[in-house]
């Protein structure tokens, strides 16, 4: 990711002062360069069944008005657990490294839903307090007053009415700012938010809230189980260039990779105008084969995340066992990675069956991922499946797309368009589209 300031520059640049004695008159006063604010290090925590690609956004954001790359950090733990000592431990491992990486003194933190709880209690504890310059609550419980043991950390406190899934609230002794038109999801995504944290990092400096676009950005990433976040490893990743309305190849892969020992990958040269396609394989039997499409990336970034499928004894692996192993059908997810779908309000549809209706994108789900498949009778009724019950953020839907050949699925969000192929679900894979 290009920066624009160096490391060095942004954290320990010291700018002139103003000298002057008491008999000096105003048009003899020498001054130096203004005092710039000081670019800490951000760590962001993300919300219940997330990852740390909730923050791909923001983060692109931020690079986009100065911030480097190097001082852009996400915190992947598993939210089902949640905050427990080990997560706590961890959140701290990981702050001692990035302040003994940058010689920062402190860093800002940011937590979503779930991690904002996880964020209080990491910071109810003067050791871990004294390591934090600032804390940001986002979309999360409403806490009694700032965060720190004596509210002593500067807090940021952003919830919205519009929020169907937490009542958010204000905190005593913190700046509370509150919205009426964001969903829960879109209160760590955002352009607002994004303005608001930035100025709240840099003493009231207006940000640009528009991601510039890169021609070649360069992107990495991770592949992580959905919902405990555990680094998988024992797979192989192909990328291809597609067609946007098709989701047909285009050629030879552009990459081919493992991931490391945590799961990461990258780096990986794209076109900013072109639709991609990453196929996941295993060599272990129980692994299902993943094919995720994606939206043209706009900039470089390091949060291009591949989610597979969980253990089956975990609270996710045992609503994706549902899925059907079926070549006479494909299965088919779609993720919307920044807000969710909301009927009356986001329009989203396969084919000719719309799929934004009260039933699958009610306000209180707050649905952000899809899974489409058939009931057993090979019709499409658009029914939600029992299977996914209550649970917030995912739904099922009564979709039948047959295999019998090699066709596109069509998907449209919100007048965007993109095309997937149909995979035979049980010998080539599911389908997941990602609308950024």
């Amino acid at each position: 990711m290009e920066n624009k300031y160096s490391l060095l520059f942004l954290i320990f640049f010291l700018a002139g002062l103003t000298t002057f004695s008491a008999c000096t008159s105003d048009n003899d006063l020498q001054t130096g360069p203004p005092l710039l604010p000081e670019y800490l290090p951000v760590v962001m925590i993300h919300g219940a069944l997330a990852s740390g690609d909730t923050y791909a956004k923001p983060s692109m954001l931020l690079a986009s008005n100065g911030y480097d790359a190097s001082l852009i950090n996400v915190y992947d733990w598993n939210s089902l657990g949640g905050a427990s000592a080990a997560a706590i431990a961890g959140l701290d491992a990981m702050i001692n490294g990035i302040l003994s990486k940058t010689g920062a003194k402190k860093v800002f933190l940011v937590g979503h839903s779930a991690g904002g709880g996880l964020g209080y209690s990491y910071c109810n504890n003067a050791a871990r307090a004294s390591k934090i310059q600032g804390y940001v609550h986002l979309a999360s419980n409403p806490q009694t007053r700032a965060a720190g043991p004596n509210a002593e950390i500067p807090t940021l406190n952003i919830y919205s009415t519009a929020d169907k899934v937490v009542n958010g609230g204000p905190i005593n002794l913190a700046q509370n700012i509150v919205y009426d038109d964001l969903d829960h999801y879109q209160v760590a995504t955002s352009e607002k938010t994004f303005a608001a944290m930035f100025s709240f990092f840099l003493e009231g400096l207006t940000a640009n809230p528009v991601i510039l676009p890169e021609p070649t950005p360069i992107i990495a990433g991770r592949v992580l189980t959905l919902g405990e976040n555990k680094p998988v490893t024992n797979v192989q990743v192909k990328v291809w260039e597609v067609e946007g309305k098709t989701g047909k190849r285009m050629g030879e892969p552009i990459a081919q990779f493992a991931p490391d020992a945590e799961g990461r990958f990258g780096s990986i040269q794209v076109k900013s105008n072109t639709y991609h396609e990453f196929e996941i394989t295993s060599p272990d039997p129980e692994f299902r084969t993943l094919h995720y499409y994606r939206e043209p990336f706009l900039r470089s970034q390091n949060l291009v995340y591949l989610r597979t499928f969980p253990p089956a004894a975990s609270f996710a692996g045992i609503l994706l066992s549902n899925l059907p192993k079926d070549d006479d059908q494909a299965v088919v997810a779609v993720f919307a990675a920044s807000q969710a779908v909301i009927s009356g309000r986001d329009s989203l549809s396969v084919g000719s069956t719309i799929l934004s209706t009260p039933v699958l994108c009610s306000e209180t789900n707050s649905t952000i991922a899809l899974f489409l498949y058939d009931n057993g009778d090979k019709k499409t009724s658009g029914q939600p499946h029992a299977a996914f019950g209550f649970v917030p953020f995912l739904k099922g839907a009564d979709v039948y797309n047959g295999t019998p050949c090699s066709e596109t699925i069509p998907l449209k969000f919100n007048g965007r368009e993109m095309g997937v192929r149909n995979y035979k679900s049980a010998s080539e894979g599911v389908v997941i589209a990602v609308f950024d």
